[in-house]
């Protein structure tokens, strides 16, 4: 669902590959642009088209470019993934892309290299019809803990809020498998989550045993400093809770067969940005789409 590409610096100081380039990452496009070097790579750009402003022949639109870099908080932007990993300034950027490119779903460069991950640069044939560009939005993935945790973690990585819908979900260890595996993951690599929430169906069920039930479960799981709620709601007349959903402050998928741990595979559905704001929009107190029964902070 989502992919992650090294993209040479000196490509992004060219105005015909810039404006190629430019709007095909973030969350909403399942792609991503590596931050690499890490915490460097918007720097070399800038240095790049710094560099060549007093030259003869100067960076078309370069004002253009240096507003892209610098268009979204540096700390959150969603276009770039900012994994760790090593990287050797006395080389190239090219031979330290070769080098650390099983990192990668693929790398765009001007150069030819042997690499299979390699995109080479071609002004005539349209970037996204390379099969290594190609990205799945609507993946068919195994129910099984690992696999649905791999299609999340993209996600959660950028985010700051979490509203997982899922109207069956059970206070029980088995049902709450992936939801456990988020938690796990978001203490081991210090995600800053602030707020996860929980939303759940609330016709026909004890509130008060479901959150002592929900509290058990999660008592020792909750990262310190983020806060997890349960939220409970029933259908209006036009709308119901049926969609399974992972919703956060930056995006969203949806699942058609839940989000616990089970038999078969499920479809999992990256949400275009309309759709996204909708539904992130539906799920909090104020909605007059549905039904709010309840909520408790664990």
């Amino acid at each position: 669902m989502f992919k992650e590409f090294a993209v040479e610096p000196s490509l992004m100081t060219e105005w015909e590959s810039f404006r190629e380039l430019r709007d095909k990452f973030g969350v909403f496009q399942g792609r991503f642009i590596a931050d690499f070097p890490r915490k460097k790579w918007k720097k070399m750009v800038a240095s790049l088209l710094a560099k060549r402003a007093g030259d003869a022949h100067p960076v078309r639109n370069s004002a253009a470019i240096l507003a892209w870099l610098q268009s979204q908080d540096v700390r959150r932007d969603t276009r770039f993934s900012r994994r760790p990993g090593s990287y050797d300034e006395s080389q190239s950027w090219i031979m330290n892309a070769l080098a650390a490119q099983d990192r990668f779903d693929a790398f765009i460069t001007a150069a030819e290299t042997h690499s299979d991950k390699n995109i080479t640069w071609d002004e005539v044939t349209p970037i996204s019809e390379h099969p290594l560009f190609v990205v799945d939005t609507q993946p068919r993935v195994a129910r099984q803990g690992p696999e649905l945790l791999r299609v999340i973690k993209p996600l959660l990585g950028l985010s700051t809020q979490v509203r997982w819908v899922d109207r069956y979900l059970a206070p029980d260890q088995n049902q709450l498998e992936t939801v456990l595996d988020c938690l796990q993951w978001i203490r081991q690599e210090s995600i800053p989550i602030k707020h996860f929430e929980l939303h759940l169906g609330g016709q026909e069920v004890d509130r008060r045993i479901h959150h002592e039930n929900f509290r058990r479960v999660f008592a020792d799981s909750i990262p310190l400093g983020l806060v997890m709620s349960l939220h409970w709601w029933a259908a209006s007349s036009t709308e119901n809770i049926h969609p399974r959903f992972v919703l956060t402050d930056v995006g969203g998928m949806q699942f058609d067969h839940g989000t616990d741990p089970g038999h078969g595979t499920t479809i999992v559905h990256l949400l275009s940005k309309s759709r996204w704001q909708e539904e992130f929009q539906r799920y909090q107190q104020e909605t007059t789409d549905l039904h709010h029964v309840d909520s408790v902070t664990l």
